[in-house]
Parts: structure tokens; sequence; C-alpha cells
């Protein structure tokens, strides 16, 4: 439960960051949301497929969490700092 906190409140204002934020339509905003739904649905059996027959020295899991380490932690700076990278300091306040 702990970790999915994080998520659930990025999903729970992604829509809103779109709409007022970004200045998506609506429409395009719950298409995007239909798409990252669509793509979670397709990779998630393939990934746990992979993971429950991964045979390494280091366990089924372990050398999965280590190399997606790096990724998880660069888009979780890069969801933290997305604005000031494309907007200027201060024009947008939450």
């Amino acid at each position: 439960m702990g970790d999915s906190i994080g998520f659930n409140v990025f999903s729970f204002f992604f829509l809103f960051f779109l709409t007022d934020i970004a200045g998506v339509s609506p429409a395009i905003a719950g298409t995007i949301s239909l798409i990252a739904v669509l793509w979670d649905a397709i990779t998630d059996p393939i990934i746990g497929f992979i993971s429950d027959n991964l045979r390494s020295k280091y366990g089924r899991r372990r050398p999965m969490m280590i190399v997606s380490s790096v990724p998880y932690a660069v888009c979780t700076f890069l969801s933290k700092e997305i604005r000031n990278l494309f907007y200027p300091r201060n024009c947008l306040r939450i």
C-alpha cells in the first residue's frame, strides 16, 4: 500500500494537470489516459512472464529491480521538475 500512494496521487492529479495547467482539451487528456492504461494492460503480463521465468544467480526479481531502478529514478525526478524544464520560473504556481 505504501508504494502505491505516490502512483495514486500522480494518477489523481494527472488529468487536472493536463486540462488546467498544460491546456490540453479534456478529450485529448482522456485519450492520453486511455493509451497509458492500454499500454499498461499489454506490458504487465509480458514483464510478469519474463520475471517469473528469469533465472539468475541473484534470483528471479532482483536483476529486474536493479535494472529498473535507474529509469524509475529518472522518471520520478522528471515528474517533479518537468514544469521547471519547459516553463520559466514562477510562471506556474500550484
